[in-house]
């Protein structure tokens, strides 16, 4: 019997993911978010909520309206769903551009809302709500946490892709700005330095690779059944999350590119 807005409730499911590790994983969510409001990394000032809510609402544009009329451009290939693609390297630009955790999360929590009300209706709220803030928008949100507030290494200088990735953890390490610092970065441009673009692939898989879970194995093996009853078909979870992986991974990649451009234009 269908319980609160269309949410079956099924967690019995054969094949679906144990409640337990659901559970599991949330708390760890909550934790990194928590550490994020301890370590003060989470201070969004009123321009950032504009850029939340611009990068919300391009997210839906791209998605419904935009994406649709590429797609027929183009031929079906596995993983690919330039929809998706669009919208998350529009949400991927906006976060690198505020890189405070929670950025991501905000902006999906948006994205759905307002999908629910110009495309899906409601029915399913609030589990789709809590899935897409949770899963997509966690999984940016979690590397820009790891990297000290400096996704794809803007605000950062001279240093390897590994020690940027988790710049986080090297506080010692973050750059300032000193007259000395200006002086080396401006020479760094005039050199046309491209080191930061190992770093900028290496979160880029990070994402991409994590990014690739959410619809087969958090949809399809958790929240499908919970919401529809639907079936769990491991062999399909299994294709569906290895297709996606290089058409996410090169997405993230392109945003990164461009998020480091606007990044520098806004300074």
């Amino acid at each position: 019997m269908t319980g609160f807005n269309g949410i079956e409730g099924n967690l019995n499911v054969p094949g679906e993911i144990p409640i337990w590790m659901a559970v599991l994983y949330f708390v760890i969510v909550g934790g990194v978010y928590a550490a994020s409001i301890a370590m003060k990394r989470v201070k969004f000032n009123t321009l950032d909520l504009v850029y939340i809510g611009i990068g919300g609402a391009l997210s839906v544009v791209l998605e419904f309206y935009v994406g649709p009329l590429f797609s027929r451009l183009v031929p079906k290939v596995p993983g690919l769903d330039l929809s998706f693609a669009l919208r998350l390297f529009m949400v991927t630009i906006f976060a690198a551009i505020i890189r405070k955790p929670g950025s991501a999360a905000a902006m999906l929590a948006i994205f759905d809302l307002l999908g629910d009300q110009f495309h899906y209706g409601y029915s399913g709220e609030p589990v789709y709500l809590i899935y897409e803030a949770l899963t997509y928008g966690f999984f940016i949100d979690f590397v820009t946490f790891i990297s000290g507030n400096h996704l794809f290494g803007i605000g950062l200088k001279n240093m390897s892709a590994a020690r940027m990735l988790l710049a986080g953890f090297f506080p010692a390490s973050r750059a300032t700005k000193s007259v000395q610092t200006q002086v080396l970065e401006e020479e760094e441009e005039n050199k046309r330095d491209l080191s930061w673009v190992p770093l900028v692939l290496a979160q880029a898989v990070l994402i991409g690779v994590l990014v690739s879970t959410a619809d087969p194995i958090f949809y399809d093996g958790f929240f499908g059944p919970l919401v529809s009853g639907a079936v769990v078909n491991w062999a399909s979870i299994t294709f569906k999350f290895l297709s996606y992986i290089p058409w996410n991974v090169a997405t993230v990649f392109l945003a990164g590119i461009v998020a480091r451009r606007i990044a520098k234009v806004l300074g």
